[in-house]
């Protein structure tokens, strides 16, 4: 029982199979290794702890409040970072509206995680917090020309059909054996 939730064989089993697809993608220790890969871990885990003490948080507390209150942290731990590890330079007026529209949609995205993770059950919404993988792999094409392997695109389907598949469980219902 994870956070009072009761975990079937099958849907650990598929949380599993998400993880691994979002690995395949991923190809730590291949020949491209680097250190910052730690960085991208470090992340990973940050969000995981986010989004269990988000789970936490009194139902109350509207999720904008929320959403806003984290924008505001890693405002605050970003200007940090920059200030000790980047030389600072005024950015141009296309940096700033992207940062905007970055901003914009880094409180959409916590607002809309927040209310699944109250709506639904974290066995249901965890798969899909590794889809960020399959983003990150469009985003690169797109953005950076940078097209994924064979290794990759198998991950990214092994992704797709786990979250697919953990859904389909959810709207099933479970028999309930009576004993006589």
């Amino acid at each position: 029982m994870i956070f009072r939730e009761k975990l079937t064989g099958i849907q650990i089993a598929l949380i599993i199979l998400a993880f691994t697809g979002a690995l395949m993608v991923a190809q730590p220790g291949g020949s491209d290794f680097s250190p910052y890969v730690l960085l991208g871990l470090g992340s990973a885990f940050a969000v995981a702890v986010r989004d269990l003490v988000g789970r936490g948080i009194h139902p109350g507390v509207p999720g904008l409040v929320i959403a806003v209150g984290a924008g505001v942290i890693t405002t605050v731990g970003a200007g940090l970072a920059a200030l000790i590890f980047e030389q600072l330079t005024m950015p141009s007026l296309g940096t700033i509206i992207y940062t905007m529209g970055s901003g914009a949609f880094l409180v959409a995205g916590h607002v809309l995680l927040l209310r699944a993770y109250r709506a639904g059950t974290m066995s249901a919404v965890a798969p899909f917090l590794y889809t960020a993988t399959v983003w990150a792999l469009l985003s690169g094409m797109l953005i950076f020309g940078s097209f994924p392997n064979a290794l990759a695109l198998l991950g990214i389907a092994v992704i797709a059909l786990s979250g697919i598949a953990v859904v389909a469980l959810e709207r099933w219902p479970r028999k309930t054996v009576v004993s006589p």
